[in-house]
């Protein structure tokens, strides 16, 4: 039942434009990239929207999102902690400018321990 329920409410029209990368055809991009053992991490903002809408998701467990509730600075810690609790995985992290501004200095964790 939730294959037909995609089937009438996915977005499934993507605007071209030669001016920019419209973020669906960036997170498509990411998802050809990807496998399905990857752990996909969103942080807060309209990227997580964006993730949700059209990211195809084929295993259970691989997405880690604050589920909406405004916790901008939220995907950097998570990316970490999906990375240290799965060192056989690799962990993918959708953030915006926002977010990565406010957890700069985790940069020097993540370059710490060779995430």
């Amino acid at each position: 039942q939730m294959n037909e329920w995609a089937k009438k409410s996915a977005v499934t029209e993507t605007p071209v434009s030669a001016d920019y990368a419209h973020p669906y055809h960036i997170i498509d991009l990411v998802r050809s990239l990807t496998t399905d053992e990857d752990i996909i991490v969103t942080d807060v903002g309209q990227h997580q929207m964006w993730v949700s809408q059209r990211y195809r998701f084929e295993q259970p467990r691989r997405w880690c999102t604050s589920g909406g509730l405004g916790t901008m600075g939220y995907g950097m810690g998570a990316a970490i902690g999906a990375a240290v609790a799965n060192p056989d995985k690799r962990v993918v992290l959708f953030t915006g400018d926002g977010s990565f501004h406010m957890n700069l200095n985790e940069l020097a964790t993540v370059r710490s321990y060779n995430l």
